[in-house]
C-alpha cells in the first residue's frame, strides 16, 4: 500500500494537475463579440 502524499506535497500536485489547463484557457484568443457587448451599470 502507498504512503499517503504529505501535507507539502498536495500543492505540488494540485499546481501540476491544473496548471496547464489553466495557462491553456488563459492564453485563449477572446472572441470579439464577447467583449462588444456594453452593459449599463446599475445606479
Amino acid at each position: 500500500m502507498p504512503l499517503p502524499p504529505l501535507p507539502a506535497q498536495i500543492p505540488w500536485i494540485d499546481l501540476l494537475a491544473h496548471g496547464p489547463p489553466g495557462v491553456a484557457l488563459g492564453a485563449e484568443p477572446v472572441a470579439p463579440e464577447a467583449t462588444a457587448a456594453r452593459t449599463e451599470r446599475p445606479g
